[in-house]
């Protein structure tokens, strides 16, 4: 009898655990996480849907990041190479071998995987939609932005990393992002943001 009332408190105190969580605490975990990055890397899925098609696209590969430069580097099933430096960004494909090269506004340089959510945030009107003892899942409604729709993450409890990231757009477009293998301030070498591209890349530039 003992065993069972203390099984009950137990569930009965994880239970007001995971309900005292609230966006405003999540919210403030994330930012201070995040405020906190020198480094982050991880293995990437990317999942492209095109409502209009129909039709999906997964890419698999590599992400670094730090402060002003972001690199994502994939090898399926193609490699693709995206750079975001400051308001420079550069995109080689070498199914086309080609290379785009364009500038962007300082706001559109947020708009990565690691610092989309933070920028949407205090814009949107936030919900919790999951949540247990390791992760917990929030959705975003942007207030009067012409292009996102809506943004869905999942976040680990652990150390307030996101392990999963989707936006939707006003079309019905989506991305959806996997992170494996997270890690954080560890060491990127120089040698990962430097890239050759080939002689003879057609160059495209905005």
């Amino acid at each position: 009898m003992k065993r069972i009332s203390a099984l009950i408190l137990v569930s009965l105190i994880l239970s007001v655990t995971l309900s005292a969580l609230n966006t405003h605490d999540i919210h403030q975990q994330i930012d201070k996480r995040y405020g906190a990055l020198k480094t982050w890397q991880a293995d990437l899925t990317q999942t492209n849907f095109f409502r209009q098609l129909d039709r999906k696209i997964t890419y698999q590969g590599k992400i670094y990041y730090r402060p002003e430069r972001l690199l994502i580097d994939f090898d399926r099933p193609h490699r693709q190479r995206l750079t975001i430096a400051g308001t420079r960004v550069q995109l080689y494909d070498s199914q086309t071998n080609t290379v785009y090269k364009t500038a962007i506004l300082p706001e559109f340089g947020k708009m990565n995987p690691v610092d989309i959510l933070r920028h949407f945030w205090s814009s949107s009107t936030v919900s919790i939609t999951k949540q247990d003892s390791k992760t917990v899942s929030v959705q975003l409604i942007p207030q009067n932005d012409p292009m996102i729709k809506q943004l869905n993450a999942r976040i680990r409890r652990s150390d307030w990393i996101v392990e999963q990231l989707s936006y939707q757009d006003s079309g019905g477009n989506s991305v959806t992002y996997d992170f494996a293998n997270i890690r954080i301030n560890a060491a990127i070498p120089d040698g990962i943001w430097e890239f050759r591209l080939p002689k003879d890349v057609q160059v495209i530039e905005q």
